[in-house]
C-alpha cells in the first residue's frame, strides 16, 4: 500500500485517509490513541456516509488481541444506555476491529473545555456513571480501568462507559492482567496491596472521578505506585492496621504501623492523621459531594458504598440542589 504525508498510521499497518475498510465504512480521522489499540472516526458506505461511528483498530500482537477479543465477549452480553454497544466487529487485513457509536468526546476533554461545572451538572454526570456501574455489578462484571478519558460524552443525557478491554466478568477462571490494571490516579489501594479485590475498584475510580469533575483535578495525582501510596495517606490518613500488617514492603515508610504520626519518603518527613480530616479540612464547601468522594474512596473495600448505594446518594445531593 502506497504511503504519503498524510496517511494514518497503526502500528505497522498504514490506513489512508478516505480508505475503505471490510467494503462498509470509510476512514475519516485517527481520534484516539490507547494502550492497546487506535481510535478512528468513520463514515458507513451503507448509510451514503451519513452516521458516524468510531472505529477500535486491535494493535496486531497477541496481547493486544487478546484486549480486543475480551472486550468483545463482555459487551456482546452487556445492554444497557450507559455502556457503550458494539455496531460491528470483523477482521480485516489480520487487524481485529471493533466498530461503536461515535462519542465527539470523552469525560476528561469534556473538563477542559468547561470553564466551572456546578454541583446540578456534576451529580447527573456521576449518576449516567454509576448506573452503568450498577448494571455492571449485576452482570459481575469488573470495569477495572474507570477513568474521565473512558467516559464518553454526546450530551449530558448521553453518557456511557467505554473502553473494556480490562474488564473481567468475575464468573471466568482465565485473567491475564490480574493486578496489572486501573490508571494511576484512579487506582484503589488492593491494586498497590495486591490483595484480593472485587468491582469495588470502580467506586474508588468513581470518586477519585467525582472530585476531578467538580475541583478540575486529580485527588490522587502521582505517577508510581509508592508516591501514589503516600499521596493516598497524606489525604486519606493512614489506611487501618489490618491492611497495613498485609503490606510488609510499606512498613519502613512508617513510624510506627500501629499508631502511625509519619509517613518517610525520599528522605522527606509527612505527618499523618488517622481520618480523611484533610479531605474535608481543605474542602469545607459542599460537603455532600466530599461526603460521597468520602464513601467511595474508604481504605477498605467492605467500607465502600455499593452502586445501588451511590445511586441513592447522588440523587439526594441533586433534590436539595
Amino acid at each position: 500500500m502506497e504511503k504519503y504525508e498524510n496517511n494514518i498510521t497503526n502500528d505497522r499497518y498504514i490506513f489512508k485517509h478516505k480508505e475503505i475498510i471490510n467494503d462498509k465504512y470509510v476512514i475519516q480521522k485517527k481520534v484516539g490513541i490507547g494502550s492497546y489499540s487506535n481510535v478512528f472516526l468513520c463514515t458507513s458506505i451503507t448509510n451514503n456516509n451519513i452516521n458516524n461511528y468510531a472505529i477500535k483498530i486491535l494493535r496486531n500482537n497477541k496481547a493486544m488481541k487478546y484486549s480486543g477479543h475480551n472486550e468483545l465477549s463482555i459487551l456482546k452480553k452487556l445492554k444497557h444506555p450507559n455502556i457503550i454497544k458494539i455496531q460491528d466487529n470483523f477482521v480485516y487485513d489480520s487487524f481485529f476491529m471493533i466498530v461503536m457509536p461515535y462519542y465527539k468526546q470523552n469525560l476528561y476533554q469534556y473538563c477542559k473545555q468547561q470553564l466551572y461545572i456546578n454541583h446540578y451538572d456534576t451529580c447527573a454526570i456521576l449518576l449516567k456513571i454509576t448506573h452503568g456501574l450498577d448494571y455492571l455489578k449485576k452482570n459481575n462484571v469488573i470495569h477495572r480501568d474507570l477513568k474521565p478519558e473512558n467516559i464518553l460524552i454526546m450530551s449530558l443525557e448521553n453518557i456511557v462507559i467505554g473502553d473494556f478491554g480490562m474488564s473481567i466478568n468475575k464468573k471466568t477462571t482465565n485473567d491475564v492482567y490480574g493486578f496489572h490494571v486501573q490508571t494511576m490516579y484512579y487506582r484503589a489501594p488492593e491494586i498497590f496491596f495486591k490483595i484480593d479485590y472485587d468491582e469495588s475498584i470502580d467506586i474508588w475510580s468513581l470518586g477519585c472521578i467525582a472530585y476531578e469533575l467538580y475541583w478540575k483535578k486529580p485527588l490522587f495525582k502521582k505517577n508510581n505506585n509508592l508516591n501514589l501510596f503516600v499521596e493516598q495517606n497524606l489525604v486519606l490518613g493512614h489506611p487501618p492496621l489490618d491492611l497495613l500488617i498485609m503490606c510488609e514492603d510499606t512498613h519502613y515508610l512508617y513510624d510506627d504501623i500501629t499508631n502511625p504520626s509519619y509517613i518517610r519518603i525520599n528522605n522527606q518527613i509527612y505527618l499523618l492523621s488517622s481520618s480523611n480530616s484533610k479531605l474535608k479540612k481543605n474542602h469545607n464547601r459542599n460537603l455532600d459531594l466530599i461526603s460521597f468522594i468520602v464513601d467511595c474512596c474508604s481504605w477498605k473495600k467492605e467500607d465502600r458504598i455499593n452502586p445501588s448505594q451511590a445511586l441513592k446518594i447522588l440523587k439526594n445531593i441533586q433534590q436539595i440542589l
